[in-house]
């Protein structure tokens, strides 16, 4: 018997990590906006010490990355979204089973069961 989700807790889940990425988006991109402003004040780095200077690049770096998940995660809620909307969510994309409800509470954009997510990252 094919179990039965609770799709209005599911697209609830959804829609609030949706928020939380695209506030962690902001919040990233505004931090960028107030380094670059100081950066660009500064005249000159000729002063900066070689390891302020690394510490900048790591800390643009990390954002970078964060920025990159958070879009990345973004992308994924949307797509799961759509497929509610379409009736194709908590549907294993590649061998079509249904995505077992333990593993959409954990990851609520999961698009692929446990075995075919497996396979797909492989040993």
């Amino acid at each position: 018997m094919a179990q039965q989700l609770d799709l209005h807790r599911y697209r609830e889940m959804l829609e609030k990590e949706r928020q939380r990425m695209l506030r962690q988006i902001r919040t990233i991109d505004a931090g960028q906006d107030q380094e670059l402003s100081e950066s660009l004040s500064e005249i000159s780095d000729y002063d900066d010490h070689p390891a302020d200077v690394a510490t900048e690049t790591f800390e643009r770096e990390k954002d970078r990355a964060l920025r990159e998940n958070a879009r990345e995660t973004l992308e994924r809620v949307d797509a799961a979204l759509r497929k509610m909307d379409t009736g194709t969510y908590g549907l294993c994309d590649i061998c079509g089973q249904t995505i077992p409800a333990g593993r959409l509470d954990a990851v609520p954009y999961a698009t692929l069961c446990v075995k075919c997510q497996a396979d797909v990252e492989g040993p």
